[in-house]
């Protein structure tokens, strides 16, 4: 008699997480972010090793490519930062996705650092990525529109205010295509 309000209880509980999980056509879904980051940064990895410069434009929306002047030439920039072969690297855990669903507009924005350990000298850099995975009304928008790339050391250079990468002085800014602020 005494396992029945146990049982009763833990049922309820169950019940009540079911109900929050994000259900579609009767299976939950399960936020495969992470993995889908990870492909693509394997690409990204492969097209700087290569130094295959239409490989990183494929990477990147079309709207970032018609918007920032110069795309080309900060490949390049990229390309001469990082001089040797990527042979590793490691998330530093700092990853946020927002999703929004507007009256059916779906968008679903990424934004994730990653540790990429460099051969040349051994050096350490961090990469900072913004992307779109989704964009029902605006599919132009799909793609990486952020790359920041700076050696480990002046990782906290990028959100000084003082710098004016991400922000000036407290004012958010959103900044688009390849920057290597600190060669």
């Amino acid at each position: 008699m005494r396992k029945m309000p146990s049982i009763l209880f833990l049922c309820c509980i169950a019940i009540t997480l079911c109900a929050c999980a994000p259900i579609q056509g009767g299976r939950i879904l399960f936020d495969d972010s992470h993995s889908i980051v990870d492909a693509r940064v394997e690409k990204l990895i492969e097209a700087i090793n290569d130094r295959d410069t239409e490989a990183i434009k494929a990477l990147f929306s079309g709207q970032t490519l018609n918007e920032v002047l110069d795309f080309d030439e900060s490949i390049e920039r990229l390309f001469e930062f990082i001089p040797g072969e990527i042979v590793s690297w490691e998330s530093t855990g700092s990853y946020s996705s927002q999703t929004s669903n507007h009256y059916g507009h779906k968008t679903k924005e990424v934004s994730s650092s990653y540790y990429f350990y460099v051969d040349a000298d051994k050096e350490e850099y961090v990469i900072l990525l913004n992307d779109f995975f989704v964009d029902t009304d605006n599919p132009d928008r799909v793609g990486f529109y952020l790359l920041i790339a700076t050696r480990s050391d002046g990782w906290e250079r990028i959100a000084d205010g003082d710098q004016k990468i991400l922000f000036d002085g407290d004012k958010k800014l959103s900044p688009k295509g390849i920057l290597v602020p600190f060669e």
